[in-house]
């Protein structure tokens, strides 16, 4: 279900440098990240630094269709 266009967009998104292209759908997973008491270093921010920092430097994203039951963010 890989869909060319869609994926063409997203890296045409994450090159263009700008942050706020990169957009988290789901507040409940933002809200769990930054209330995590051990994030590990991982912060929303970093996150999408890092993501854009990746496409930047010539390696690959590739669109997985989701097939996991969806999980429960309290």
């Amino acid at each position: 279900m890989d869909d060319p266009e869609e994926h063409a967009l997203v890296l045409q998104a994450l090159r263009s440098g700008l942050s706020n292209r990169v957009v988290w759908k789901n507040p409940r997973l933002i809200g769990r990240l930054e209330s995590d008491p051990d994030p590990k270093g991982l912060t929303v921010r970093g996150i999408r630094e890092a993501l854009i920092q990746h496409v930047l430097s010539g390696r690959r994203i590739s669109q997985v269709p989701e097939t996991r039951e969806p999980c429960n963010l309290r």
